[in-house]
């Protein structure tokens, strides 16, 4: 299991022109916001905080929690994530609105992340890239969106809402699944409104899914091949591309895709260079 965690934060901080702040550049705090992580052993445990004022612009905190963590912020709305580690295990939990007009303890609990178990008719199919992806709209600026992903092998790996399970307007998230089988792919995704879901469990039979036959030429027959699909939601990016080997050029593969808003966008890569599909 490949984890991505703060170089996401990073990534999306810098894109919108801003910086991760640590705590103690908040200026004129007004409140408190107290994290307690615990691990899915309910023991307190590591991780990370991510605090992101929505009721104005201003720049994403970060900062690294050890069983407890107090964030001195000022009095308004926030967008809070927590990463609980563990042991071989890494939970995610969103809650995308907070209000804070004094001191506020959230308990960011591991237990109430679930796993991702999806289905498909190819039993032999293994994972390749699980991406979750947030937007949340901020007032009077740009929305903040973030996300999480994590490659191969998914045992170890949940999400969940952080809190009361509220519905929070304007918040959306992309859930995108890819696996591969021989001869295969399957590129997977859900959109959830209004909060972060408690993992994800689908079975997708041949009916529910589209399915397209491509077959992959080369400008040097024989050349190694490999496609590149990195999933979107919409109004929004995708950060991680799942990369699917085809093997030698030319090749055929069988590609299956969910009908949901959730879009995707690769390229084919072969020894003589670069082509775009």
């Amino acid at each position: 299991m490949t984890l991505r965690r703060r170089t996401l934060l990073a990534a999306t901080a810098a894109a919108a022109g801003g910086t991760i702040a640590p705590a103690r550049a908040l200026a004129a705090p007004g409140a408190a916001l107290t994290v307690h992580a615990v691990g899915r052993s309910g023991a307190p445990a590591a991780g990370f905080v991510e605090v992101i004022r929505t009721d104005r612009p201003a720049d994403p905190v970060g900062l690294p929690v050890d069983g407890t963590v107090t964030v001195p912020v000022e009095r308004g709305t926030y967008l809070v994530a927590v990463e609980v580690q563990g042991a071989g295990e890494r939970t995610w939990l969103v809650r995308p609105e907070l209000r804070v007009d004094g001191p506020v303890t959230v308990t960011a609990d591991a237990r109430a992340g679930r796993p991702v178990a999806v289905a498909v008719p190819s039993a032999d199919a293994r994972p390749e890239l699980l991406e979750v992806r947030y937007r949340m709209p901020v007032r009077g600026g740009d929305p903040y969106e973030n996300g999480f992903a994590v490659r191969g092998d998914l045992r170890g790996a949940y999400f969940g809402p952080l809190g009361p399970e509220r519905s929070a307007d304007g918040f959306r998230v992309m859930v995108a699944v890819t696996l591969a089988a021989p001869g295969a792919a399957y590129l997977l995704g859900w959109m959830v409104y209004g909060r972060l879901p408690a993992g994800l469990s689908r079975t997708l039979t041949a009916g529910q899914l589209a399915t397209v036959g491509n077959r992959y030429g080369a400008r040097v027959p024989g050349g190694q091949g490999s496609t590149y699909s990195t999933p979107r939601m919409p109004g929004g990016g995708g950060v991680f591309a799942a990369g699917l080997p085809l093997g030698p050029l030319p090749a055929t593969r069988v590609e299956h895709y969910t009908s949901t808003p959730v879009g995707c966008h690769g390229a084919r890569r072969s020894r003589s260079g670069p082509e775009r599909t």
